[in-house]
Formats: structure tokens, C-alpha cells, sequence
């Protein structure tokens, strides 16, 4: 309001234009070198060694010949040696440059609006800017980013005058023909705005400026690298601070993840000319709608009904054991009488006779790694076994229909959070016992060290190529959280009245928490759709071609995070619950009197909470190496 008033007075407004009117998606200028010679690498396999260094030296020695006067882009490349590059070279590295400054010039929105206000209240509106680069160059990225209707550009390498000398203000006054007093400019540097305007007698107010990275975040400097700086200024200079926090958390950190699994995956699958992705559900249904928007190369996407509940009778049909059983069970170390025969197909209400004979109760708990031993589950699996056998056996047929009405056949890819495989190995056996062909390749975010090895797989994470990735296993809760769809899993498959297999979906988890006004849900959609608007507005802008996502830049902030929270990160996620057969809290922290009064609380609650470093940073709040303290209790007190 004190900027509009200010304004009003004024007949004559001047614009900057370069971290005023335009920002661009790089933290430094000079990170566009680094594209340009990255680019050029790209397209012609050629790389010119130090181009940033070169750049840099040429524009020097250009500018200290011209003695003040302002220079053009063609004046600083002339001044790169021609025993570094050659003279085609250079002519190539310059168009690039300069395509690459169209597509990182980007619309400051805070600024667009003062620059609206003074077009619509009928001022004279005029640009004023110190740049090499040429006349229609600039006047393509005003208008590419809806500049339009301003009286006049003045750019100093058209006019050879420069604002920091003052001699392009001074020319600005002549040209129009008005006193400075006349004029107020507004831009951000104190060098090349405030203090020139002052020397000219123009009234500058300092707006616009750019944000810096270099932050320090446990052992990690965020922005150190300039492939990061450039995701992390993309995200900054684009990201619609309208939203929730929760979108917000997914435009900024969940959607440098999806895009990086996205292009890693179009990568793999079209040198391995695979046709048709199926994305499982639920996990798989962000995936898919990730890979969709980057999807260049015509591959089918499909998306799929699966579980290891849907998955797990049909494949036991014909490799039905107790052992094998036993292991297609969630891995769990307990799990309720009543909880081996829901594993199994079977309600356990159906099965109290049998109960009685052995004097087990429903509700009694179990070891999971003693029920291969355990005498009485040997007794009662072999009385149960042909229940299983039949409805294994009708579990399967609705299955094969499902998928092949689906059309899984061929060589495919399935696609999934992952870690250990278990559902591309349950539909390759059961197709292979079959014998139906299928060949199935996997593609997952992460596997397991000990991932099922009976087909194909591959993990992102694991693709790193010996580069550190922080283990995610220490905040694995929160990670499957944010990848869930808003559905429930599948238990099993029907068929309707019109011959169509659908799936049956138990109910979806996490509903609204009436009690403490908390919609888990709607919280992760929000996360999904920052994520996925990221990945949109990153291919929208053309930024894809200029932004290379390796695995260590995916996954870095999700990573601090998970294993470096600070207060916001706890904020955001200590009301989230996670779900795998039962409903567990990521962070589970009550009053710290009662830990005191009953010190054995805080075992049971640390072990409970599923985001063990979010509770202890929740707990003691203070900066301490939590990522650490996680590694060392794992395998003692937990």
C-alpha cells in the first residue's frame, strides 16, 4: 500500500529488469555457463573444458577495453582465445546461451503486480537495464512472461550507456525529455540502481533481490552443487505460496523426487524398448502420474489392483506349504491368532472348535519367527490347509482374468515404491506356473538388500553408482506415507454381472481424526499434488532439458528431513499415522512427567513410533545428531 502511494506521485515509473521484473531459475549467473557448457556436452559430445572459467575471463576483458561503456554478447565471445575454442564453437556456445537465458527467465510475481498496478493507473512505464545480452532477446523474455504495453526499453548495450556510470539514467532523462525529480525507478541493486539514481538526483526505492542457498543442514551444505541450487531456485521462483503447507512440502522436496525416479525410469525402459508400465497400486498410482507428465517416448502406462493380500492365495495355490506360507506373511515380529488365518483367507470365527481343541484364543499372540516350530500352527495348518487350498485356488482364477483383461502379458515393466520385490515375484511365479508368458522387469524407488531375486529388479536408490544416500529405512513410515493414493488396498478380486473383474478394496485407512481435526489423507493429496505440479511446471518451462535430477539431488531434501527434522519438518508430520496390517503412530510422544514416573514408557514409545528420529527430536527438541543416536540404538535398545 506505502509502494502504490508512493507511486501515484509519479508520472514516470522505471523498471529493472534482472532480479526485479525477471528472475531467473539459476542462484548465480554464472550457473548458466555451467549449462551452456553441460548442454553443448550433451548435443554435441564435444566438452569444452573450464567454459565457465573462459566465459567468465572473456566478459572481463571485454568490459576493460570498453572503458565504461557497456558491452554485447558478441563483444564478450570474441574475447575467448581461439586456441581454447574454435570460432564455429564459439558462435554455437553463444546461441545457446542465449536460448538458455529465455528458458531460466522466469515472471517475479510480486513484482508483476506493482509493474500491473502503474500499467493500469496510466503510467509511463519504462525498463531500464545493464545487459549484454541482445535487444530482441530481452523484449522475447518481457513478453514471455507477460510484459507488454511499456513505453520504451532501454538496454544498455543497445544505447552503449550503462546505468552503474550513470549515464544510461541520464540518457533515459534526455531521451524523455522530463527532470529527475519527474521519475522514480525500482530495482534491486545497490550498485547498479540505488546508488546511480542517487548520482542522477532519481528517487530509487530497492525491490526484487534474490535469494541465496549455502545453508548449512547437518553434514550437508543444501545448494552446494549448482544442479541443486538450480532445483532449489526453480522451486523458489515458481512455487505458489497461496498453498497449504503441505503442497508446498510437495513442490519443494517430494517433486524433485518424482521427477528424477520419472526420467530414470523412461531412460531404462526405452533402451530396453519395453512397451507397456504398470504402475501397482497403491503406491505405484503417483508413479504413474509422475511419469505421464514426463512420458516422451509414447510407452503405455497402465495402473493396476494388487496387494500382497490379493497376490499372496494365488500364489500360494500352487506352492502352498506352511513355510512358504509363513513367509508371504507381513514381515512383523507378531502377529494374533486371528491374524494367521485372515493371512491365510480364512476368518477365524469360522474356526473356534478348533481353537477350543488346542485351548488358543483368537486374540493370543504369536512369535513370527517361531511358527514354522510352533507345534499347535503345525497342527492347525494341516487341518486348514484344504479351506486355504479352495479358496487359494478361486483367489487365482478371478486373478489370471483380472489380469489378463488388464492385458499383463509379454514383456512388461511393473513399477512400485518397492524394497523387496514381493509382488513382481508373486506375479512372475504365478504366471510361470501358468505358463503364460510374461516377462516382467521392475522398477522401484529402493530394494532391500535381501529383494527377491527371482526376476529383474532395479532400485533408484540403488543405482547411485557407490555416490552416500542416507539410509531412508529410519524414516521409511514417513516415505510410504506420502506415496499412498487415497484408496483402500485390495483384498481380492469379483466379478460382476457383466462378466467384469473388478477389485474389492477394503476400506481406506486414514479418514478424517475427528478428534483432533486432522485429515492424514487430504494432508498426503496435498503433498502428491506439490509433487506432481513441480514435475509439470519443470517440463512447462522447458527446464527439463537443463535440469539433471541424479539420485544424490532426489532424494537430499526427503533425507534431511527424515533423518535431520527440524521443528517445522515435526510440525507437519507428528500427527500422521502409518499403516501395515495395524495402525501405528510415526510419532508417539506423551508428557515428559510421565516418562519420569514411568521410565519404561519411553522404551515402549520410541520402539512404537514409526519415525523413531521424529520422535526424539519432538521429545528433546534439541539440535543433536539424531541420524546417529538412530544407528546406534537400532540394534541395541530397539
Amino acid at each position: 500500500m506505502r509502494l502504490k502511494s508512493i507511486i501515484d506521485r509519479y508520472k514516470y515509473v522505471s523498471f529493472d529488469i534482472f532480479d526485479t521484473l525477471i528472475k531467473r531459475d539459476v542462484e548465480k549467473n554464472s550457473d548458466v555457463f555451467l549449462m551452456v557448457s553441460d548442454k553443448y556436452k550433451e548435443d554435441t559430445g564435444i566438452e569444452v573444458k573450464n567454459f565457465k572459467y573462459l566465459r567468465k575471463n572473456a566478459e572481463k576483458q571485454a568490459r576493460k577495453e570498453a572503458h565504461g561503456r557497456e558491452v554485447t554478447i558478441q563483444e564478450i565471445y570474441d574475447h575467448i582465445p581461439d586456441s581454447e575454442i574454435t570460432v564455429i564453437q564459439r558462435a554455437e556456445l553463444m546461441r545457446l546461451e542465449i536460448e538458455i537465458e529465455k528458458i531460466v527467465c522466469t515472471v517475479n510475481q510480486r513484482i508483476k503486480k506493482v509493474f500491473d498496478y502503474c500499467i493500469r493507473s496510466g503510467k509511463k512505464v519504462l525498463i531500464i537495464s545493464d545487459m549484454y545480452l541482445p535487444q530482441d532477446t530481452i523484449e522475447y523474455i518481457l513478453s514471455k512472461n507477460g510484459y507488454e504495453r511499456y513505453d520504451r526499453l532501454y538496454l544498455s548495450n543497445t544505447v552503449r550507456k550503462r546505468k552503474r556510470n550513470v549515464e544510461l539514467f541520464e540518457y533515459v532523462l534526455r531521451d524523455q525529455n522530463i527532470s529527475a525529480e519527474a521519475l522514480l525507478h525500482l530495482g534491486d541493486s545497490i550498485k547498479g540502481d540505488i546508488v546511480p539514481a542517487k548520482k542522477a538526483s532519481i528517487r530509487c526505492i530497492k525491490i526484487g533481490g534474490k535469494k541465496r542457498w549455502g545453508e548449512k543442514r547437518a553434514h550437508i551444505t543444501i545448494g552446494d552443487d549448482y544442479q541443486d541450487r538450480t532445483i532449489r531456485t526453480f522451486a523458489d521462483n515458481h512455487k505458489d505460496l497461496s498453498k497449504s503447507q503441505y503442497y508446498l512440502f510437495g513442490y519443494e522436496k517430494f517433486g524433485r523426487l518424482l521427477l528424477g525416479f520419472s526420467r530414470w525410469l523412461m531412460k531404462d525402459i526405452g533402451e530396453k524398448k519395453i512397451d507397456n508400465v504398470f504402475f501397482l497400486s497403491r503406491d505405484g498410482y503417483i508413479l504413474k502420474k509422475a511419469f505421464d507428465l514426463i512420458n516422451t517416448i509414447g510407452t503405455k502406462t497402465h495402473y493396476i489392483y494388487v496387494s500382497r493380500r490379493s497376490l499372496r492365495l494365488p500364489y500360494l495355490s500352487r506352492n502352498l506349504n506352511l513355510e512358504n506360507a509363513i513367509d508371504s506373511f507381513p514381515r512383523k515380529r507378531n502377529l494374533m491368532v486371528s491374524e494367521f488365518f485372515e493371512n491365510l483367507g480364512l476368518d477365524v470365527d469360522n474356526y473356534t472348535g478348533l481353537l477350543n481343541e488346542l485351548g488358543i484364543s483368537a486374540n493370543d499372540s504369536l512369535k513370527r519367527n517361531e511358527l514354522k516350530s510352533n507345534s499347535d500352527i503345525i497342527y492347525i495348518f494341516n487341518c486348514i490347509r484344504n479351506d486355504i487350498l479352495e479358496n487359494a485356488n478361486n483367489e487365482r482364477t478371478l486373478m489370471l482374468e483380472y489380469f489378463k483383461q488388464e492385458g499383463v502379458t509379454g514383456k512388461i515393466a511393473v513399477v512400485d515404491i518397492g524394497w523387496r520385490g514381493s509382488l513382481q515375484f508373486y506375479i512372475q511365479k504365478i504366471f510361470d506356473d501358468e505358463e503364460i508368458m510374461l516377462n516382467t522387469t521392475g522398477y522401484y524407488i529402493g530394494l532391500d538388500p535381501d529383494a527377491r531375486d527371482y526376476c529383474e529388479m532395479n532400485g533408484y536408490l540403488n543405482s547411485a553408482k557407490g555416490e552416500i544416500v542416507e539410509d531412508l529405512s529410519c524414516y521409511l513410515g514417513v516415505m510410504e506415507d506420502i506415496f499412498v493414493s487415497q484408496e483402500g488396498s485390495t483384498k481380492c478380486y469379483q466379478k460382476d454381472a457383466n462378466g467384469i473383474v473388478n477389485p474389492v478394496l477394503y476400506e481406506y485407512e486414514f479418514v478424517k481424526d475427528k478428534e483432533n481435526d486432522f485429515d492424514q489423507g487430504e494432508s498426503v493429496y496435498e503433498i502428491q499434488q506439490g509433487g506432481l505440479a513441480f514435475v509439470e511446471d519443470v517440463m512447462k518451462t522447458k527446464m527439463s532439458d537443463l535440469i539433471n535430477i541424479d539420485v544424490i539431488d532426489a532424494f537430499v531434501d526427503l533425507n534431511l528431513v527424515g533423518n535431520h527434522p527440524e521443528k517445522a519438518d515435526i510440525e507437519l508430520f507428528e500427527k500422521f499415522i502409518f499403516y501395515d496390517v495395524k495402525k501405528q503412530p510415526l510419532i508417539q510422544v506423551r508428557e515428559k512427567s510421565q516418562y519420569i514416573l514411568k521410565p519404561r514408557l519411553l522404551k515402549d514409545d520410541l520402539r512404537e513410533s514409526k519415525w523413531k528420529i521424529g520422535f526424539m527430536k519432538r521429545l528433546i527438541g534439541l539440535p543433536l545428531p539424531y541420524y546417529r543416536i538412530q544407528k546406534i540404538i537400532r540394534n541395541t535398545l530397539l
